[in-house]
C-alpha cells in the first residue's frame, strides 16, 4: 500500500506531466489548424460550376458597319492575351410587350417633354409627335420600347447661336440630370453612372466638334450605365451614351435643349444566373478573324494596334433580353472593339 509521500509524489508528476502535455496539446492543436487553413489558402475549392440558368442565351446584336481594319497587332504590357475570369454573370432585362397601353403611356411621357398634340403613326410601333412653337419640333418614339429622339430645327432661329450663356461642364451635366429626373427619365443605374461633357459648334446646319466651350454654340452631355460588377458597361459606340442631350445657350424652355436621344432600357438585377466565358485568347483570334464589332476607330486606320484587354458588358441600342458580356479590345487611334464573351454552345444562333 502507497504511503501517502509516495500518493504525493506520484499526484505532482502527473499534475507536471499532464500541464505539459497540454500546453503541447492546445499549441500543435493551434499549429494543426493554422497549416490546414494554409494549405486550403493554396488549393481553394473550386468554385461550383456556372448556373446557365437562362438556357441558351439570344445572340448579341450589333449594328450593321464596314470593316475598315484589315490587320490587328497585339502590344499589350504582358506581350500576350492574359485570362481575365471563367465565368460572368448575366442579368435579365425584361423587355416590354405591344399592348392597348403602350400609346397612352407613350403619350403621357410626351406631354411631360413639351408635346401635347395628338401623334401620327409611322409604323406599327413608332410615332411622331410635333410642336410649333417656340420652334418647330419633332418627337419620334417607339411606344414598345419607350425609346426616342427629341430633334428641335434651331437652324430656323439664327438668334439662338447668340443669345444666353452655354452651360459649362458641371453645370450642363446637373442640369440635365434635373430635366431628365423631373420626366421621370433617371433611373438609379443612369444617375449613379458616368457622364461625358463634349462641345459643338454650328456649321451651317449641322454640329461639328469644337475645341472649348469658349468656341461651342452648344453643349452636349451623355449617360452612361454605372458598371455592374466592377465591369464597365459599354453602348454600341463607346463614345455616346444610351442617353444624350443637347443644350444651346437659350434660357427659354423649347430652345434650351435642341435634341434628346434616349436609348436606356432597364436591367432586372434580381434576375440573374452564370454563364461561362470564352477565354480571352479565343476571343482574340475570332477578332483577327474578323468576327469581332469595330465600335469605334479613327478615320482611314487599316491596322489596329490593341493595348488593353477588358471584360465588360454590352448596352445595345435595341432592346435585348440579356445583359450580356463582351471582350472589349482597345488600343491606338481611338480603337475599340467587341467580341461577345459567351460561347457558342450557349448561345442560341438561330435567332441570327
Amino acid at each position: 500500500m502507497a504511503t501517502l509521500t509516495e500518493t504525493a509524489y506520484y499526484a505532482r508528476r502527473i499534475i507536471k506531466f499532464g500541464g505539459i502535455g497540454l500546453v503541447v496539446f492546445i499549441i500543435g492543436r493551434f499549429f494543426f489548424f493554422m497549416a490546414v487553413d494554409y494549405w486550403r489558402l493554396l488549393h481553394p475549392p473550386p468554385p461550383p460550376p456556372p448556373t446557365v440558368a437562362f438556357g441558351r442565351l439570344p445572340q448579341l446584336v450589333f449594328p450593321e458597319k464596314t470593316r475598315a481594319v484589315e490587320s490587328f497587332l497585339l502590344e499589350t504590357v504582358s506581350g500576350g492575351v492574359a485570362e481575365i475570369s471563367d465565368r460572368a454573370t448575366i442579368f435579365f432585362m425584361p423587355v416590354r410587350q405591344a399592348n392597348l397601353l403602350a400609346l397612352e403611356r407613350m403619350s403621357d411621357q410626351a406631354a411631360k417633354l413639351g408635346f401635347t398634340n395628338e401623334p401620327e403613326q409611322v409604323s406599327s410601333r413608332e410615332y411622331r409627335w410635333r410642336r410649333d412653337s417656340p420652334l418647330p419640333a419633332t418627337l419620334t418614339a417607339d411606344i414598345v420600347s419607350a425609346s426616342f429622339t427629341l430633334e428641335v430645327e434651331w437652324q430656323l432661329d439664327p438668334t439662338i447661336l447668340d443669345s444666353g450663356t452655354l452651360p459649362n461642364s458641371d453645370a450642363a451635366v446637373q442640369e440635365a440630370r434635373r430635366f431628365l429626373d423631373n420626366a421621370g427619365l433617371l433611373p438609379s443605374d443612369l444617375a449613379a453612372g458616368e457622364t461625358k461633357v463634349s462641345f459643338l459648334r454650328a456649321d451651317i446646319a449641322n454640329l461639328v466638334s469644337a475645341v472649348s466651350l469658349s468656341e461651342a454654340d452648344f453643349v452636349r452631355v451623355d449617360f452612361f450605365r454605372t458598371p455592374v460588377e466592377e465591369w464597365v458597361v459599354y453602348p454600341s459606340n463607346p463614345q455616346r451614351g444610351v442617353v444624350a442631350m443637347i443644350f444651346s445657350g437659350n434660357p427659354v424652355s423649347g430652345k434650351r435643349i435642341i435634341d434628346i436621344k434616349y436609348n436606356y432600357f432597364p436591367v432586372d438585377y434580381e434576375q440573374s444566373a452564370t454563364y461561362p466565358l470564352k477565354t480571352a485568347q479565343v476571343a482574340w483570334q475570332e477578332l483577327q478573324a474578323g468576327q469581332g464589332y469595330i465600335a469605334n476607330v479613327d478615320s482611314g486606320v487599316t491596322r489596329a494596334t490593341v493595348r488593353r484587354v477588358a471584360l465588360g458588358y454590352y448596352d445595345s441600342a435595341i432592346p435585348q433580353n440579356y445583359l450580356q458580356p463582351i471582350y472589349v479590345f482597345e488600343g491606338d487611334n481611338n480603337f475599340v472593339a467587341y467580341v461577345p464573351a459567351i460561347p457558342t454552345q450557349w448561345v442560341d444562333v438561330a435567332q441570327e
